[in-house]
C-alpha cells in the first residue's frame, strides 16, 4: 500500500511541479502523453493502477489472504511495466499510440536477465549456507 501511495504522491507532485512552473521545454513532454490515445493509458494508470489498488488495501481481510494480495501485486507489477511504457514510448511515438513487439521482448528479456542473475545469487547463497550448516556441530 505504501509503494501505490509513494508511486500516486511523485506522479502528481511530478506534474504539478511541471504544470506550475508552465515552461515550454518541459511542457512538451506532458504534451505528447496527451494527444492519440496516450491520455486514455494516463487515466487506466491513474484510475486502475492507484485507485484500485488502494480501496482494494484498505480492507485488512484483502490483506490477509494471500491469493488476494497476489493478485493485487501483480496487477500493480503490469500496471508498473505500463508506466514505464507511457513514460518511455510516446517521446518515439507523440501522434498516436503504438505498441510493437519488441516492446514485450525488451520487457521479457529484461526481466528474464535479472530473474536469471537473482536466481544464480540464491543458489550460490543456498550452496553456502548449507555447507556452512554441515560444518557446525
Amino acid at each position: 500500500m505504501a509503494f501505490v501511495l509513494i508511486w500516486a504522491y511523485l506522479s502528481f507532485s511530478q506534474y504539478l511541479i511541471l504544470w506550475y512552473a508552465n515552461m515550454p521545454e518541459e511542457i512538451s513532454w506532458y504534451l505528447h502523453r496527451q494527444t492519440g490515445g496516450w491520455m486514455i493509458l494516463a487515466l487506466v494508470l491513474a484510475g486502475v493502477g492507484f485507485f484500485l489498488p488502494f480501496l482494494i488495501l484498505l480492507d485488512r481481510a484483502n490483506k490477509r489472504r494471500v491469493h488476494r494480495l497476489a493478485k493485487v501485486a501483480g496487477l500493480i507489477l503490469l500496471l508498473r511495466a505500463a508506466d514505464v511504457f507511457w513514460l518511455i514510448v510516446p517521446s518515439f511515438h507523440p501522434h498516436g499510440f503504438h505498441v510493437h513487439w519488441l516492446d514485450a521482448a525488451a520487457f521479457l528479456a529484461i526481466g528474464g536477465i535479472w530473474l536469471g542473475l537473482w536466481l544464480a545469487v540464491v543458489k550460490r547463497r543456498g550452496a553456502s549456507l548449507g555447507s556452512a550448516a554441515e560444518v557446525r556441530p
